[in-house]
C-alpha cells in the first residue's frame, strides 16, 4: 500500500480537525517506513516519513507506541535526516545502533553515538563484534574509540 499525496493532504485535514489522531499518525509513519517496492523488497518512503515527523512532531513524541521501532527502522535504512529529526524530537538513539552498525551506515552510527547512544545497553548486543564480523573497519574503529573512552 502506497501513501499518495491526496492521502497525505487528507491526513493533514483530519489531524487539524481531531485531537485524537496520534495513533493514526504513528500508523501512517510506520506504513511509510515499511513500504515495499515492486519486487516486494522493503524500501520505505523517506519523504513521507519526514513529512509526518516534521508536520506532526508535537503530537507523536514520546507516545511510546512506535518510538523504538521508528529509531530502529530509520537507522537500519541509513536515513540520516530521519534519525536526526527523531533525536531532535527526544527519542532515544540507542535502539538505532545495532541496525546502523549491521548495515554499515557509518554516518548514522556517528550521529547516534554523538547523541548519547549507549554501547553497553542490552538491546545493542555486541555492536563492536558485529562491526568487525561484517568487515566495517571504520565503524569498528569508531566503536572501539567510544568504548575505550566510556570505560575509563
Amino acid at each position: 500500500m502506497e501513501i499518495t499525496k491526496n492521502e497525505i493532504e487528507a491526513m493533514a485535514r483530519i489531524c487539524k480537525e481531531s485531537a485524537r489522531t496520534d495513533k493514526l499518525i504513528q500508523d501512517y509513519i510506520w506504513q511509510a517506513m515499511e513500504m515495499k517496492d515492486e519486487e516486494g523488497k522493503a524500501k520505505g518512503e523517506k519523504e513521507v516519513v519526514l513529512f509526518f515527523l516534521k508536520v506532526f512532531r508535537p503530537d507523536i513524541v514520546g507516545k511510546g507506541t512506535y518510538d523504538w521501532g521508528f529509531m530502529y527502522n530509520a537507522s537500519e535504512k541509513g536515513w540520516t535526516e530521519v534519525v536526526e529529526v527523531l533525536i531532535e524530537m527526544g527519542l532515544n538513539p540507542t535502539p538505532g545502533l545495532l541496525p546502523a552498525v549491521s548495515n554499515g551506515h557509518k554516518k548514522v552510527v556517528e550521529i547516534l553515538l554523538d547523541n548519547g547512544a549507549d554501547l553497553k545497553a542490552p538491546n545493542c548486543g555486541n555492536v563492536r563484534e558485529v562491526a568487525k564480523s561484517c568487515g566495517y573497519a571504520e565503524i569498528s574503529e569508531i566503536l572501539e574509540a567510544v568504548w575505550e573512552k566510556s570505560s575509563k
